[in-house]
C-alpha cells in the first residue's frame, strides 16, 4: 500500500494501479436494503451486501497504458482529486481468491474507487454508514446470538471516534461496534418471552 499527492503518480501509467478487465473471476457485491417496522413504527434500515463471484463480460475499450493525468482528463475529473491510496490486494470468499491493483482517489468531498474486482459497489460503505442499527435498534437485540456477537466484535481502538455510529476496524480488519456507542444506545422496549421466541 503507498499514498501520497496524486502529482505523484500522474505521469505513470493507469494499468500499474488498477488491474484493467479481463476473463478471470471477479466479487460482485449487489447491495439491498431492508427497512424493519415493529409496533407501526419504522425502527431501523439496514444495507447489505449479497456477494457471488461472477465473470467480467468483455474487454474494456480504454487505454489502459495512458498516464493517470490523461486518464483523469479523459474521465472528466482532471484537477478533481488531490490525493491517491493504492494497494494490492487479496480478496477471498468461498474457498476461491484473488489479488489485484487497486487505485483510491480522493478530494475534499468525494472519493473515487477504481477497483474492477470487488466493483465500485465497496465504495458505498466509504461513504454510508454500516452501523447495524437493524441489530441494536429492534427485538433482535434481545436474541442471545446478537447479544453474543454485539459483545464479541465490540471496539475499544482510541482510533476510533464515539458518536459517529458506525462501525470501526482496526489494523487486522476486525470490524465491529465501538463499545461506547453501543452501550449508549437506547434499550428498544423490552418483549415477553414469547415475542422473544
Amino acid at each position: 500500500m503507498s499514498s501520497g499527492s496524486i502529482s505523484e503518480i500522474e505521469s505513470r501509467t493507469y494499468s500499474e494501479f488498477a488491474t484493467r478487465p479481463d476473463q478471470e473471476k471477479v466479487l460482485s457485491i449487489p447491495h439491498e436494503t431492508h427497512s424493519v417496522t415493529e409496533f407501526g413504527k419504522l425502527l431501523a434500515v439496514s444495507r447489505f451486501a449479497t456477494p457471488f463471484w461472477t465473470t467480467m463480460d468483455g474487454e474494456s475499450s480504454e487505454d489502459w497504458d495512458m498516464p493517470v493525468k490523461e486518464a483523469l482528463v479523459y474521465s472528466g475529473n482532471a484537477g478533481k482529486y488531490s490525493r491517491y491510496v493504492t494497494a494490492t490486494i487479496t480478496v477471498s470468499f468461498q474457498g476461491r481468491s484473488r489479488t489485484y491493483h487497486t487505485l483510491w482517489l480522493f478530494s475534499d468531498s468525494d472519493v473515487m474507487c477504481l477497483d474492477l474486482v470487488t466493483g465500485n459497489g465497496v465504495r458505498d460503505f466509504v461513504k454510508e454508514s454500516v452501523f447495524p442499527s437493524v441489530l441494536t435498534d429492534t427485538h433482535l437485540r434481545y436474541h442471545p446470538a446478537v447479544e453474543q456477537w454485539l459483545t464479541s466484535t465490540q471496539r475499544f481502538d482510541t482510533s476510533c471516534k464515539a458518536g459517529k455510529l458506525d462501525v470501526c476496524c482496526d489494523s487486522a480488519m476486525h470490524c465491529g461496534v465501538l463499545e461506547e456507542d453501543l452501550r449508549t444506545k437506547p434499550v428498544p422496549n423490552a418483549l415477553t418471552p414469547k415475542e422473544r421466541q
